[in-house]
């Protein structure tokens, strides 16, 4: 009974360390008094670990039961660690998937992983921006995408006097008039943004703010917006975008005004009965990057309109598609397993 033990025990901790590819760690277990806290393969002369823990007395029966628990749990110890690492690469970067359109999709365990890779990305593009030119402007809006954010206060190597927040859509009239400004002021406050550099849309009329918000957005200096050289109108380093399940980014709803009416030399325009006004596709379609985010399980149909189906950038059921890739502009989405339809990009999860 003792030498099957033994053998069961060797074979688990060969197998464990086999499947999760790791160096056979030193052993300090005091049974059968190997204690000597030497790597395993010279603690256990030729591999021998049914000698090893084979007792001195029969009645010591519960020594081979001993190794084999803590060989168990010692797998267990570095399989979650190696899990872990595992999970912590998918969360940072997993691999960029280029689709035939030019635009890009990357694939996440969940909500969380989204949230720590935005942050990441928009303190990597911020980073650069400024060394390029000497500023760095971010276009929100609200919810999942604007939280992540918060993770930004600890970056001690961004410069936030260059960091300039816009607004890709809000509110400007009744109750819930500045909602998406005043749910940004956490982040904004957290990080030291000068007041100076956070460009609210205002309140009043949605014609006047946007056509008031437009002139804001021209008259930035080079070193803050740049011009898109396809279409002349002002891009931003960095658009960030929440979606929803019935297709909308911004405030870009399924055959809305405000989506048919692009093609347009607009930046931003009223949103139509949603009392404020929200950011053009064309003036989203001119900024360097943009992010569109869609990790929630009722996404999942969306996503497979968005990026699975021919005539994407002309289905003005699904706004969020609309969004094209182009010269100069990079379109990057953010799925989870759980918006992925069918889970068919799974494959492509590193």
């Amino acid at each position: 009974r003792i030498d099957c033990c033994a053998h069961v025990c060797k074979v688990v901790m060969d197998v464990s360390f086999q499947v999760y590819g790791l160096r056979q760690p030193t052993l300090h277990s005091r049974v059968a008094g190997v204690g000597s806290g030497r790597p395993f393969a010279q603690a256990v002369p030729s591999g021998n670990f049914a000698a090893a823990v084979r007792p001195t007395q029969p009645r010591h029966s519960w020594c081979p039961h001993i190794a084999a628990a803590a060989s168990l749990l010692l797998a267990r110890r570095y399989g979650q660690r190696r899990r872990s690492l595992l999970r912590l690469r998918a969360a940072l970067r997993p691999d960029a998937v280029a689709l035939p359109d030019g635009r890009r999709y990357r694939l996440f365990f969940d909500e969380a992983a989204v949230a720590g890779y935005i942050c990441w990305r928009v303190k990597e593009l911020a980073l650069a921006a400024i060394a390029e030119k000497g500023g760095f402007s971010l276009s929100i809006g609200s919810g999942t995408t604007v939280a992540p954010l918060m993770g930004l206060k600890d970056s001690s190597d961004i410069d936030f006097s260059k960091f300039h927040v816009f607004f890709g859509n809000d509110r400007t009239e009744g109750d819930t008039a500045g909602k998406c400004y005043k749910g940004a002021m956490s982040f904004i406050e957290a990080c030291g943004i000068p007041s100076d550099n956070v460009h609210a849309i205002g309140e009043g009329d949605p014609d006047a703010a946007a056509t008031r918000y437009e002139a804001v957005l021209e008259a930035m200096p080079a070193s803050v917006i740049g011009r898109c050289e396809r279409s002349g109108l002002p891009a931003l380093d960095l658009i960030l975008l929440g979606t929803g399940a019935d297709g909308h980014t911004a405030s870009l709803y399924p055959d809305s005004s405000q989506v048919l009416q692009s093609p347009s030399s607009r930046l931003i325009v009223p949103a139509e009965g949603k009392g404020g006004v929200t950011a053009s596709l064309d003036y989203i379609a001119s900024a360097q990057h943009v992010i569109l985010s869609a990790a929630k399980p009722s996404h999942a149909e969306m996503v497979k309109i968005a990026l699975g189906s021919p005539g994407a950038a002309s289905n003005t059921k699904c706004p969020a598609g609309m969004v094209s890739a182009a010269p100069g502009t990079e379109v990057e989405w953010l799925l989870t397993t759980s918006s992925a339809p069918g889970n068919q990009y799974s494959g492509k999860l590193r």
